[in-house]
């Protein structure tokens, strides 16, 4: 059976997107981490916004990211990545701003 096309861009983002997201992301410190994964969590309007989840959500996203690692991230990814059934995509601009001035492929630091 083949993949849809849906499917293979889902690996496609999966691999080449996500870890440079996720290592940008990384380097900011979490003031400002914080304020860009909350602002692609809530770009999801499917669950309430991350800061009514407790009194310190920025304590809580700490908390949750230690306890699941990458699978965190990429939750916070997947919330501001739309696919369509043709494998076309969009990323939220935070996302972008992660992958740095020259884009996907590049070592560049944030």
């Amino acid at each position: 059976m083949t993949e849809s096309m849906k499917e293979m861009t889902w690996d496609y983002l999966r691999r080449s997107y996500f870890p440079q997201f996720m290592a940008g992301v990384m380097r900011l410190e979490w003031s400002e981490r914080f304020l860009i994964l909350q602002e692609l969590y809530n770009h999801d309007e499917s669950d309430p916004p991350w800061e009514i989840r407790s009194n310190d959500p920025l304590i809580d996203m700490m908390t949750w990211i230690g306890e699941k690692g990458e699978d965190a991230y990429f939750q916070f990814f997947i919330k501001g990545t739309t696919v369509n059934d043709d494998g076309s995509f969009t990323i939220h601009p935070n996302i972008s701003k992660c992958l740095g001035r020259f884009g996907i492929g590049t070592d560049e630091r944030v």
